[in-house]
């Protein structure tokens, strides 16, 4: 008997669904944190891992990412690079952390969203659609 690949093994719940629909929410968020003021590569905030995991996949299309972030936001604003090597010192750091205090404080004060994704959360959230700037619901 052969197994089938695991990405067409149909389970009864997705347990990605919360990283992609909130963690999506979030990174708008944090898109919306960075460009509400200037950060250089010291001192730009460390994302909540949900976050970062979106980011990374924006980032995987270049071209896509750069026209994204010239479409949506000023194009004279300069974003931070994505800050990996921040990312792997605090995660592979001596004391195991997987939070930075201070850009915890700034995302919960920023964004009034907790630093930790709530995986049973299902709640409805609203965007502003990025090219029509109308409000979207999205929902579960």
């Amino acid at each position: 008997m052969t197994e089938e690949p695991l990405s067409t093994h149909n389970t009864s719940e997705d347990v990605t669904q919360p990283v992609n629909i909130d963690g999506a929410e979030r990174y708008i968020l944090w898109l919306n944190l960075l460009g509400s003021q200037k950060f250089n590569e010291e001192t730009v905030p460390i994302p909540p891992i949900d976050v970062y995991y979106i980011w990374h996949s924006h980032l995987l299309s270049p071209l896509r990412y750069y026209e994204d972030m010239r479409r949506i936001y000023d194009p004279q604003q300069n974003f931070p690079d994505f800050p990996l090597i921040r990312l792997v010192t605090r995660y592979l750091g001596k004391n195991g952390s997987h939070t930075d205090p201070v850009s915890e404080s700034i995302w919960v004060e920023r964004t009034k969203q907790s630093w930790v994704l709530d995986p049973n959360d299902s709640s409805d959230f609203k965007i502003n659609c990025p090219w029509c700037r109308k409000e979207v619901q999205i929902s579960w």
